[in-house]
């Protein structure tokens, strides 16, 4: 009797197991481990993106650098500071500016009025007078002009407007891109000179024209390649292509002036890493170079792609998508700045932090 209790009492204990286990609810999925992680958080009041290995960040009106670790390698001590650039970076002290090096030194004592970046080792300054000129990373003076606008050098070129021999101005005065030695290389019979990027500058052809200020873009030897034919134009070619603007829409075009991707567009940015963040209905996706959309837009804010993210605005949140379209990061910031030397500015539950990637970002793309 006490045998068949037994058993009757391990089957039923048996049919309730079986029960269970078929009934019970399923686990949930375990959270996937996040492809990020806090670097170090960022206490200042202000900081900026890495440039050269280094970031400036504001404290009480005076200004600094860290390290990638979170280190203040230059202590907050000036009343501005820009990004390194050549290894130098432009401060400011008691109204006057200087440059120092990635020691912290001043290379370039304060003295200028107004002050560029270094750009193909040389930096345009001015003291005062309505003159500019050009030092070297000594501070020595390389190229003195007589003229009152300049540009940057690029691609070893730099527009200056004006008389190079005289000191009266006219409005006849015309633009002239000079070498690093101050050589006049280009004399052009126009105004509003840019520099140059990737072989063509953008200049201003027709002083009289009402649309865009007659604008197009010449070559290296001065010769114009795309007339002033559009209402307005991009600042520079970039990945082979800029923007232009026909009838309050945005398109681009290639460097014979053809235009390739139609003006579809309510804005249109440069290209970056093959892709172009545009704005259609009111929001922001991005487009290949042959104009089809690799990123449907449906974003809010969007950024344009940095080491192969793009900072989006999306259900509230900032997060990063790949070149796909893509969540890499999925939206769980109040703000979100682009990636720059493998880190990007957040803020996370109110408390600003830079973040790094745990793995790499997918190298292949539809595009």
């Amino acid at each position: 009797m006490r045998i068949r209790q037994t058993i009757l009492f391990v089957g039923l204990a048996l049919t309730l197991l079986y029960s269970y286990a078929r009934h019970r609810p399923a686990p949930e999925n375990p959270p996937k481990p996040k492809p990020w992680e806090i670097a170090f958080e960022q206490p200042f009041e202000a900081a900026h993106q890495f440039h050269e290995g280094l970031a400036v960040i504001g404290t009480s009106n005076k200004y600094g650098y860290i390290d990638k670790t979170g280190r203040v390698v230059i202590k907050p001590q000036f009343d501005h500071a820009r990004d390194f650039s050549g290894g130098m970076a432009c401060v400011r002290i008691d109204s006057k500016h200087g440059y120092i090096n990635q020691s912290g030194e001043i290379v370039v004592k304060p003295q200028f009025a107004n002050a560029r970046d270094f750009s193909d080792g040389l930096a345009l300054v001015s003291t005062g007078e309505r003159n500019v000129s050009y030092i070297d990373t000594a501070g020595k003076f390389v190229i003195k002009t007589r003229s009152t606008f300049a540009t940057e050098f690029s691609e070893g070129l730099a527009a200056v407007t004006g008389p190079r021999q005289r000191d009266t101005y006219s409005y006849n005065d015309t633009d002239s891109y000079i070498d690093q030695t101050g050589k006049t290389i280009i004399k052009t019979s126009f105004v509003g000179a840019r520099p140059f990027y990737e072989g063509l500058a953008k200049v201003r052809i027709d002083r009289d024209a009402y649309l865009n200020g007659g604008y197009g873009f010449i070559d290296r030897t001065g010769q114009v390649v795309i007339g002033p034919q559009f209402d307005q134009l991009g600042e520079k070619f970039s990945e082979g292509l800029t923007q232009v603007q026909v009838k309050n829409k945005w398109g681009y075009i290639d460097k014979t002036g053809k235009i390739v991707i139609a003006p579809n567009y309510e804005e249109a940015d440069d290209f970056s890493e093959g892709l172009a963040r545009v704005k259609f209905a009111g929001v922001y996706g991005f487009i290949g170079k042959d104009g089809r959309a690799v990123v449907i837009p449906r974003f809010t804010i969007a950024s344009s792609f940095s080491e192969g993210l793009a900072s989006v605005y999306e259900r509230g949140k900032f997060g990063y998508i790949d070149r796909d379209g893509n969540y890499f990061i999925e939206p769980e910031f109040e703000a979100a700045d682009s990636f720059s030397e493998g880190l990007a500015l957040v803020l996370l539950h109110g408390k600003p932090a830079y973040i790094r990637l745990l793995k790499p970002v997918p190298a292949k793309s539809r595009y």
